[in-house]
């Protein structure tokens, strides 16, 4: 990759923000010590689960901003993640249910105060796999 590579995706990365404003989107800039938390957390998470840099980075900021889900079209890692949360089986319920106990205690010190978000994907007909789940009748807020 050379230096005109480099620049080309630097100004793509640089239009996003405006690209996502003029659709509607709002963003939220992150100061340097999330930034710094989300790529800590992407190395630890690297170390537990195997996934490419860019999706553990992803995943990292979707635990680092507290999000209870993440939408993506990476088949790969929305199972990963929600085999991790308890959602799907990888036929090693003990090895999923551990790396979900060690992720907690990366992210949080401790192993069962953080609430993983589950992965989902918008399909072509305008539903998602796997489905949200309702919200239960006593957790709703008013």
């Amino acid at each position: 990759m050379g230096v005109d590579d480099l620049k080309q995706i630097k100004e793509k990365v640089d239009g996003l923000t405006s690209l996502l404003k003029d659709s509607g989107v709002a963003v939220e800039m992150s100061g340097s010590n999330e930034t710094r938390d989300v790529l800590e957390l992407a190395k630890g998470i690297n170390g537990l689960i195997y996934m490419q840099a860019m999706d553990s980075i992803i995943y990292a900021s979707t635990l680092v901003a507290k999000a209870d889900y993440l939408f993506t079209s990476d088949k790969y890692l929305r199972n990963t993640i929600n085999r991790i949360q308890g959602l799907r089986s990888s036929g090693d319920t003990t090895r999923d249910q551990k790396i979900g106990r060690q992720l907690r205690q990366l992210v949080s010190g401790t192993t069962d105060k953080v609430e993983l978000p589950s992965a989902h994907t918008m399909t072509d007909k305008g539903t998602l796999e796997p489905e949200i789940p309702p919200v239960p009748e006593h957790d709703r807020t008013s």
